[in-house]
Formats: structure tokens, C-alpha cells, sequence
């Protein structure tokens, strides 16, 4: 048997985190809990105290086994919220970069259960964002369902409505005031601003809840953040649900935060509010495969759009690495043309940049070149890397930082810090398929001023 004790280190230098950092893990509101990561048999011939020679085998065998490290704490009301890392031989940094979030399960009466939720979470999250999302876990309400699709839907009421009535004609909200990013008045495409994404992996998720908010005809909750949480977390608590049932993905494939086309796809088809109005595309190559089958859905729906049989239809859209939504609304009573709203989770300037093949190289040159300086800060808090001369820091955000995996040399696209010239590449790449999308809808809804230069 070991025996593991958890303390601040004794005689750690005085810094304004130090005092707090030992708070907490001397506190009683803080339950730490350390246990094997992968649990070992018991050696049954190994018992009572151990020779020299077995005490330095178990001690060096427990220091480079891995371990899972848990700060839980109990939330008012009910309920209990969670952090867990892993502590792996070869870690070079604490903390690390993702741990893993748990809000338990608390009883919310009128016959529903929460359901427990887990997110990996970027250790970068401020206490504010933290905290948001812990709120939002524990109003993320997911009711029983009688199928497994129905498990995976949207939770109930999370978006301040449900599907308009049918005898109220959606049109494209023009209330956005200064909440525009941008706008292209040749394209009639407007880019609302929306929630900002802070965490690198629920783009997916993003689009999902903007393309919601638009279709449903709540604008506003484009903003909620609260809401947004409680959304997502629901939605991955029943893709966790779907996914143990059905044997398609393991709970990490999920409580990661992507939301891949598979996903994305099971949350729109379980929502009737999006069902048959919420079209998935993976890639632009997918797209342009479809626009040229006129009895593709994602043709029929734009041909109906155009033809005014349809109010309006969302898009998510996979570009390169990351996903957007849009909505393509119908000419109005008035006169108004087709207009195209698009929402990126990051907010970038995009609806009037990307107007041209030439326009969107030119955009994506300026993004890659802004994240120069914060490529630079963001090396510069590694360990390995605070005392390294300036100029190896420079070249290191040019040439980027090669990992290896198991020996083997891994592409410089999955890098996490990547060379210039590959970011350049892939936001290339996105920014391409952004001005492909709303190029060809633009043509195929009718809006005038766009000139037909497409041969679809």
C-alpha cells in the first residue's frame, strides 16, 4: 500500500496566486480526490510491510503510473461540480492544457432529472467563463425520451421558443443595429455579431445554436451565453446518451466538445424545429457535388426559397477547420430581395471581405499575419520556452513547433503550434469555401445584383 499525501509546496515563493492556490487545496469547501487513472490488480503475494528492494519498485511504479487528480466541490442547492486532470510521466506543464468539467445531477421536481454533464475544458477559462458554464450544467435539463433519436434532440425549451407559428411569415431580423459585423449590400448578405467563442473545439455547437436562434425567430438569444451552455451541454449529455446506446462513438468522441457532421446531424434531426429546415455540409466538395444534381435537397430547398414555397432555410457549414451558420430568407411582400445571414462564432469580419477568389486570399493573409504577436505570448508562457532567445521565439512562430507521436514525425497540420505557412494554407482554404457558399446561394435564391458568373 502507498499512501498519497496532496499539500502546497512548503516554501514556495510569495506570489499574489500562491496564498489563493493553497487556500484552495487546504480548504475544506474543496474535495481533492487522486486515484489510478487505469486501475492494477492487487500483487496478492505482496503483503504487509515491503523490503527495501520492493518498497523501490512500488514507489518508482507508482510515480510513473498515471493518475487522475479531482477537485470537487458541493454547489448550494444541490449538486456538485467537478475538475479532473491527468497527471501522465512526459507531462511538461501544470496545469494542463484540458481538464475535464462534471456538474452532477440534482433534483429540479416537476418529474424531471438533470442530467450529469462533462465538458474538457481549456485550463485558459477565466473564473467568470467557468462559472457560466457550471450554472448552465446545472439547469441542463435532458427528459427522458422514448427513442434513442429522440434522446439526442435539443433540450426542451432551452431556446426562447420553439418553431414559429405556421401562420407568422419568418423574414430576416433588421434590428441588429450596431450588433453588425458586417455587411455586403451586392450580395444582400448581412454577419450579425454572436456569441463569441472562447473555447477551441465547439465551433459545431456554435453554429448549431446560431442557425436555432435564427430559424426560430429569437435574434436576441444570439448573445445568451447562459443559454447557449445549457443548450450544448444538454446536446452532449444526449450524444453521450445516443452514443452508449447505439455503440456509433465513445463518450471522449464528445465530451471533447467537437461536434462533427455525424453529431450535428443527430441534434437536427431529433429537433422538429429544425428538421427539413437545417441543411449539413461537410465541405465545399460536397457542396458543389449537390448544387450540380437538381434533385439534391440542398438544391431543392434553395430552389424553394427562391420560389418563395419556403420562408427560409439554415445551413451549417463546414469550411476547412471550422463550422458557420447561415440563413437564407425569401423575397418579402414588399419588395425586399433574398437576404443571407451569416454568423461566425469568432466574429470576424467576413460578409463583405470575402467578395472575391482574390478578396478572400487577401483576408486570410491579414488574419494569419494579426496572429503573429499572440503565437509569440502564447510560446513565450511555456515553460520550455520562457527563457529562449527572442529570435528562437520568432522562428519558432514561423517554422512552427514539430511534435511526435510514438516516434513518428506527426503532420505539421495537427501541430499545435503550427508553421505560418500552413495556417495561411488552411485559412486560405476556409475562406475560399466561406465565398463559395454565399456566392452560390446567392445566384440560386435570386438576389439581382449578383452577376451570373456561375455555372450552376
Amino acid at each position: 500500500k502507498i499512501s498519497i499525501r496532496i499539500r502546497p509546496p512548503c516554501g514556495a515563493p510569495r506570489r499574489v496566486a500562491q496564498p489563493a492556490a493553497a487556500a484552495a487545496m487546504g480548504s475544506p469547501t474543496v474535495r481533492v480526490s487522486v486515484y489510478p487513472k487505469n486501475a492494477v490488480p492487487a500483487d496478492p503475494s505482496v503483503s504487509g510491510p515491503l523490503s527495501t528492494n520492493e518498497a523501490a519498485a512500488a514507489l518508482l511504479g507508482a510515480l510513473r503510473a498515471p493518475f487522475r487528480v479531482q477537485w470537487e466541490v458541493a454547489l448550494q442547492g444541490g449538486g456538485t461540480a467537478s475538475l479532473a486532470a491527468d497527471l501522465v510521466e512526459g507531462a511538461t506543464a501544470w496545469p494542463p492544457r484540458k481538464v475535464l468539467l462534471s456538474v452532477s445531477p440534482h433534483d429540479v421536481g416537476g418529474g424531471e432529472t438533470n442530467e450529469q454533464v462533462w465538458l474538457s475544458m481549456p485550463t485558459s477559462m477565466s473564473a467568470e467563463q467557468l462559472e457560466c458554464v457550471i450554472s448552465a450544467g446545472r439547469n441542463s435539463v435532458v427528459a427522458d425520451a422514448p427513442s434513442e433519436r429522440q434522446a439526442c434532440g435539443l433540450v426542451a425549451n432551452a431556446v426562447s421558443s420553439a418553431s414559429p407559428p405556421k401562420n407568422r411569415r419568418l423574414e430576416a431580423p433588421t434590428d441588429f443595429g450596431a450588433d453588425l459585423v458586417e455587411v455586403d449590400a451586392h450580395r444582400s448578405v448581412l454577419q450579425p455579431r454572436c456569441l463569441q467563442q472562447w473555447h477551441s473545439d465547439v465551433c459545431g455547437h456554435h453554429a448549431l445554436f446560431n442557425v436555432s436562434c435564427l430559424l426560430r425567430g429569437c435574434a436576441a438569444d444570439l448573445f445568451d451565453e447562459e443559454c447557449f451552455w445549457r443548450v450544448t451541454l444538454g446536446n452532449i449529455a444526449a450524444l453521450v446518451r445516443c452514443g452508449e446506446g447505439t455503440g456509433r462513438w465513445e463518450r471522449s468522441r464528445v465530451t471533447c466538445g467537437i461536434a462533427d457532421e455525424a453529431h450535428l446531424r443527430e441534434l437536427v434531426f431529433a429537433d422538429p424545429a429544425l428538421r427539413d429546415h437545417v441543411s449539413i455540409v461537410s465541405a465545399r466538395e460536397v457542396w458543389t457535388r449537390q448544387l450540380r444534381t437538381e434533385q439534391s435537397p440542398i438544391r431543392g430547398a434553395l430552389d424553394a426559397v427562391r420560389l418563395r414555397k419556403k420562408q427560409a432555410h439554415g445551413f451549417i457549414l463546414g469550411a476547412t477547420a471550422h463550422w458557420y451558420a447561415a440563413v437564407v430568407y425569401a423575397a418579402s411582400d414588399d419588395g425586399t430581395p433574398p437576404r443571407i445571414l451569416i454568423c461566425d462564432s469568432k466574429n470576424a469580419p467576413l460578409a463583405g471581405r470575402l467578395s472575391s477568389e482574390a478578396e478572400a486570399a487577401r483576408a486570410a493573409e491579414e488574419r494569419v499575419e494579426a496572429s503573429r504577436p499572440l503565437c509569440f505570448e502564447a510560446l513565450r508562457r511555456l515553460p520550455d520556452w520562457v527563457h529562449r532567445p527572442e529570435a528562437l521565439v520568432h522562428e519558432a512562430v514561423e517554422e512552427g513547433v514539430a511534435e511526435w507521436w510514438k516516434g513518428i514525425h506527426k503532420s505539421n497540420m495537427f501541430w499545435q503550434y503550427q508553421p505560418l505557412s500552413v495556417k495561411r494554407a488552411l485559412k486560405h482554404s476556409e475562406y475560399l469555401d466561406v465565398f463559395t457558399y454565399l456566392q452560390d446561394i446567392a445566384v440560386l435564391v435570386g438576389i439581382p445584383q449578383v452577376e451570373q458568373q456561375s455555372d450552376l
